[in-house]
């Protein structure tokens, strides 16, 4: 229910012309006659057309329905990823990462990672490849960015 309201109100947010009734949006479809959808599964799950109407009318302010919630403001500056990577590496010079074992390597990556820095990040500071890094980090089941 709350994904149909989410889809609908999309114009609304935006601010397009028409609202609910934009143009391209499905909602007109509910209420009118459908020409391009079977509206019958959501009109029988919210009871029919006024309750359709009443749910996209009520205040919903903790629908957080496909929002990104505690997104980051900004990426990390090279300036304070190369702090981050000397305070993980505990003082073990970036570029020296090249060197390690794979094993050793690879933890120093994941850790990398989990503190926030980006793959372009760490190939930029340690003069890794992109293919290396984005393996490390798939092997050791961190998400890439």
């Amino acid at each position: 229910m709350t994904v149909v309201r989410y889809i609908h109100e999309n114009p609304v947010k935006a601010k397009l012309p028409g609202g609910l009734e934009y143009q391209w949006s499905s909602y007109s479809e509910y209420m009118l006659k459908p020409k391009h959808i079977s509206p019958s599964l959501v009109l029988e799950t919210f009871g029919g057309k006024d309750q359709l109407v009443a749910f996209h009318h009520a205040e919903h302010p903790d629908d957080n329905c496909l929002e990104i919630v505690d997104k980051p403001t900004s990426r990390l500056t090279d300036e304070h990823a190369q702090s981050i990577a000397r305070e993980v590496l505990g003082g073990e010079s970036v570029l020296g990462v090249k060197g390690l074992e794979r094993e050793q390597r690879d933890a120093a990556i994941a850790k990398l990672k989990q503190r926030g820095l980006s793959v372009r990040q760490i190939q930029r500071l340690t003069g890794l490849s992109l293919g290396v890094i984005s393996k490390a980090c798939k092997e050791r089941g961190e998400r890439e960015q």
